[in-house]
């Protein structure tokens, strides 16, 4: 089946959703948020194409604003279900938007949540996302958020990794602002000291 509207079919998806949100109910925003949200998810884990502009035009069409969360910085939830299920035209779609190059890393885990694909293991290198965790300075880190100029990220170490699982809570370590050329700099390191 081809698609005949010139746009995406992430973008079809989303369009009928937001045309076709409420009609059998009464109007709530909650409603299509959710909607909204869910559709997107769907998207991305389902393994749809995104095309380049794909963000920017769920930016403006559909009060994304409204639906995206903010938890480690705007909408990166969506990002990191990208980065799980290995969704690159996603990923892709979503750094366009964010105006950031991606940070690959060496021994990555992406995290965990919800999936589609139980893609979310181990992997020898790999993208980083709120969640992620990889070995940094010789100590196992966290991302925690990503800077609005997508110029760096935040990682954390914590006195107890465990600690969140038994819900006492992780106590920080240390944190770790972390560039592309850090990243470029510890992978020389690493090359150098294993030659």
């Amino acid at each position: 089946m081809s698609n005949t509207t010139g746009q995406s079919p992430v973008l079809d998806l989303l369009d009928i959703v937001w045309r076709h949100s409420d009609q059998a109910t009464s109007h709530s925003w909650s409603r299509v948020n959710t909607s909204m949200k869910g559709a997107l998810s769907l998207a991305i884990g389902s393994g749809m194409r995104f095309g380049r502009d794909d963000f920017w035009e769920i930016a403006q069409r559909y009060r994304f604003h409204y639906w995206a969360g903010n938890t480690g910085g705007f909408a990166e939830w969506f990002y990191c279900l990208a980065v799980v299920e290995g969704n690159l035209s996603a990923c892709r779609a979503f750094e366009h938007y964010k105006n950031r190059k991606p940070f690959i890393v060496e021994g990555v885990s992406p995290g965990s949540g919800p999936t589609f694909a139980h893609r979310s293991g181990f992997r020898e290198t790999g993208r980083l996302c709120v969640g992620a965790t990889f070995t940094w300075n010789g100590e196992q880190v966290t991302v925690t958020s990503f800077a609005e100029d997508g110029k760096s990220l935040v990682a954390c170490s914590y006195r107890d990794p465990g600690a969140a699982d038994r819900d006492v809570g992780p106590v920080l370590h240390k944190r770790y602002r972390i560039a592309p050329r850090d990243i470029r700099e510890q992978r020389r390191a690493a090359q150098a000291e294993a030659a």
